[in-house]
């Protein structure tokens, strides 16, 4: 952490991974993060993302609702 200039500030190494894949969950497939995690199955503990991170996602759909 002191070469990459974090500040724990209490924080732990799990800290760090719920961001990582929060972060990447609202880039790419889950199926990919998890993949690329090693896992078979992401824990849903490690997923933070908010409810604006989904409608950012799903604004593609609003034309296919506003039309019904």
């Amino acid at each position: 952490m002191r070469r990459a200039g974090i500040e724990l500030n209490g924080r732990t190494q799990y800290s760090l991974r719920h961001t990582f894949y929060t972060e990447m969950l609202k880039r790419i497939p889950e199926k990919d993060v998890k993949k690329m995690a090693g896992h078979w199955a992401l824990r849903k503990e490690y997923d933070h993302r908010q409810v604006v991170d989904f409608l950012r996602n799903a604004q593609p759909m609003n034309e296919i609702v506003n039309s019904l």
